[in-house]
C-alpha cells in the first residue's frame, strides 16, 4: 500500500478553554439573563506519535437516495414495549402550569417513559415551533450517527517544493496552541531557507462563511462567527482596552496575533463614557475598531469579536508562530489547495467527536454544530460541505424516526428564525439515542447545577436534569431526559416556548415555566 509516515499531534483535551467565552445564547440581540458565559479553565495539552496514513482515502457512504437506507433502524427503536403512565396529581399540576403558560405564547411539550417507549403526557407535541438551540440535540444526534462518537478532525501542515501548505478538514476545537505545536515541529523539519511562503486550504467546505440566520452585518458578535474548514479559536478574537497612565488613546491588546487582524483605535481616554468594539472585512482583513472615550480609572473592557476570513486568520496566526521558532519574520499567507505529492511534515488530531459535543451543548456553541453539519455534508457527499448539504441529511434522519410534521432544518445550530420542529420529536431523538448501541448524546446533554448553560437552573434537583437549554428573542426551549437516583436516564421530555409577544414574556419568565415542568415531572420519577 502507498502511503506516508507522518508526525502527528494527538490532542488529548476537550475543546479548549474558549468555549466559556464564545459559547453565549443564540439569541441575536443579548436578552437579560439570556446568555452565559464561563471563565477559561481547561487547557489542552498534546501528545506526539507517529501513524501510517494510506494516499488513498476510502470511498465515500454512497449519497443522495441512500439516506433513508443509512437510517433504516432509527423507527424500530421508537417502538413502545409496555406501559407507563403519571399520577393524576402530576398531571394536573402539568395541565395548570401549561394552561397558564398557553396564554401567552405557543407551546409544545411532549414526555416519554424511556424503558418501555409510552407516552406520559402530551400538550401540542406535534406542534413545529421554532426550537432555538435545542436544534444542536438533533445536529449533535446525526453527527454521532454519521460521523461516529470517536470521530476526530485532522489539521495538516505538508511541504510542496518552497511551499508549506496548512489543510483543514472542519475541526471545531482547534486553537492557536495547537498551531504553536505544529509549528514546532515543522520548524524542527524545514529550514527556513527552504521555503518562501504558506499555502491555506480549506477546500473541504464551501466558500460560504455565514451560513442561514447569521448576518455578516452588525458589531461583529462572537456567536454569529462565520464557518470554515479551517478555523482556529472559533474564529474569534479577545479584545482587551484599557486606560493607559498619561496617554491620550487607550492600550488595545488582541489575545490571537497575525497579519490578517487589524486593529484601528480612533478611542480616547478622558471623562466618562463608552467604548465600542466591533469588527468588519475590510479587503482580505478583518479590522478591530475601537471608539468611545473611556475614564482614565475605568477598569478594562474585554471582549470577544469575530473575525471574517477564517484559513487567512489560521493561516497567519501559524505564520507568526513559525516566525518565532525561527526568529525571522513571517512568511506570507495565500489561499491555495494541498497539491497531491506534497510531503506531510505534521497532523493534528483533534479529541473525538463526543468530547466535542460535549462541550458543545454544555456551553451552546453555535460555531461547533454549524462546522459539523458542514463536515457531515464533506464526508458523504464527498463535495465540499455546504448548509443546503447538512440541512438534507438531518432532515432524513428527522423523517426516518417517522416525523411528518412541518419541521424546517435552517442550520445546525438554531440560531434562526426559519427553524422549526416539534418536541415529540424532539423526544424521539432522545429515545432513539438511549435505545442505540452509544450513549455519547445523553452523556452529553449538560447538568443542573453543573458548569454550562444549566449552571444556574433547577439546582434543586441535584443533578437529575440534564437537558440542553434554547433561547431566542421571544423563544426558549428545554429537551432532554430525567434520571433516578442512581444517575439512569428514564424520562425523556421536551418543551418548545414561542411568546405571543416578546417583550410581554422575557427569557426568565420562559425559563420559569420550562423548570416548573421538568421538576413536576421529576417528582412523579420519585
Amino acid at each position: 500500500m502507498v502511503g506516508r509516515w507522518t508526525r502527528r499531534v494527538g490532542r488529548l483535551a476537550a475543546v479548549a478553554g474558549l468555549l466559556g467565552a464564545v459559547a453565549l445564547s443564540s439569541a441575536p440581540r443579548a436578552e437579560a439573563g439570556a446568555s452565559l458565559e464561563e471563565p477559561a479553565q481547561q487547557a489542552s495539552s498534546a501528545a506526539l506519535r507517529y501513524q501510517w496514513v494510506p494516499n488513498a482515502t476510502p470511498a465515500p457512504p454512497p449519497p443522495g437516495g441512500a439516506l433513508a437506507w443509512r437510517f433504516r433502524d432509527l423507527a424500530e427503536r421508537l417502538e413502545v414495549t409496555g406501559e407507563a403512565s403519571l399520577d393524576d396529581s402530576t398531571r394536573a399540576e402539568l395541565d395548570a402550569v401549561l394552561a397558564r403558560a398557553s396564554r401567552r405564547a405557543d407551546v409544545s411539550f411532549h414526555a416519554r417513559d424511556l424503558a418501555t417507549g409510552a407516552v406520559l403526557y402530551d400538550h401540542h407535541g406535534a406542534r413545529a415551533l421554532n426550537p432555538a438551540s435545542n436544534q444542536k440535540v438533533l445536529t449533535a444526534a446525526v453527527a454521532l450517527d454519521v460521523l461516529g462518537p470517536g470521530y476526530t478532525f485532522e489539521t495538516e501542515v505538508a511541504q510542496a517544493g518552497r511551499t508549506l501548505v496548512l489543510r483543514g478538514t472542519g475541526d471545531p476545537s482547534l486553537d492557536r496552541d495547537d498551531l504553536q505545536a505544529m509549528a514546532v515541529i515543522v520548524a524542527e523539519q524545514v529550514e527556513l531557507g527552504d521555503v518562501e511562503r504558506i499555502v491555506v486550504d480549506d477546500s473541504a467546505f464551501s466558500d460560504d462563511r455565514f451560513g442561514p440566520g447569521f448576518s455578516p452585518e452588525g458589531d461583529g458578535a462572537a456567536h454569529e462567527a462565520p464557518s470554515g474548514a479551517l478555523s482556529v479559536d472559533f474564529n474569534t478574537v479577545e479584545v482587551r482596552v484599557a486606560p493607559q497612565r498619561g496617554e491620550a488613546q487607550p492600550r488595545i491588546e488582541i489575545d490571537a496575533v497575525g497579519a490578517h487582524v487589524e486593529v484601528r483605535n480612533e478611542a480616547r481616554v478622558g471623562r466618562r463614557g463608552a467604548i465600542a468594539v466591533r469588527t468588519f472585512a475590510d479587503a482580505d482583513r478583518t479590522v478591530v475598531s475601537v471608539r468611545g472615550t473611556m475614564s482614565r480609572r475605568a477598569r478594562a473592557v474585554v471582549v470577544r469579536r469575530r473575525i471574517h476570513d477564517p484559513a487567512l486568520h489560521a493561516g497567519t496566526v501559524f505564520a507568526a508562530r513559525l516566525a518565532e521558532q525561527w526568529q525571522a519574520e513571517p512568511l506570507p499567507v495565500q489561499r491555495g489547495s494541498m497539491p497531491d505529492d506534497a510531503e506531510s511534515l505534521v497532523v493534528n488530531e483533534s479529541a473525538p467527536l463526543a468530547e466535542i459535543l460535549d462541550r458543545g451543548l454544555a456551553y451552546s456553541n453555535n460555531f461547533i454544530a454549524e462546522q459539523v453539519l458542514r463536515t457531515m455534508a464533506w464526508r458523504l457527499y464527498d463535495e465540499p460541505g455546504t448548509w443546503d448539504a447538512g440541512a438534507e441529511i438531518i432532515d432524513a434522519y428527522w423523517s426516518a424516526l417517522g416525523r411528518t410534521d412541518d419541521a424546517v432544518i435552517d442550520n445546525g445550530s438554531g440560531l434562526s428564525r426559519r427553524g422549526r420542529l416539534t418536541a415529540a420529536g424532539l423526544v424521539d431523538v432522545l429515545l432513539a439515542a438511549h435505545r442505540g448501541d452509544d450513549p455519547a448524546l445523553l452523556e452529553a446533554l449538560p447538568v443542573s447545577g453543573e458548569p454550562g448553560t444549566m449552571r444556574a437552573r433547577m439546582r434543586r434537583s441535584a443533578g437529575r436534569v440534564h437537558a440542553k437549554t434554547g433561547t431566542l428573542n421571544g423563544v426558549s426551549g428545554l429537551s432532554g431526559v430525567l434520571t433516578d437516583d442512581a444517575g439512569a436516564p428514564v424520562v425523556a421530555f421536551s418543551i418548545l416556548v414561542n411568546a405571543h409577544h416578546a417583550p410581554a414574556m422575557p427569557a426568565a419568565s420562559r425559563r420559569a415555566i420550562e423548570d416548573k415542568v421538568a421538576l413536576t415531572l421529576l417528582k412523579s420519577v420519585d
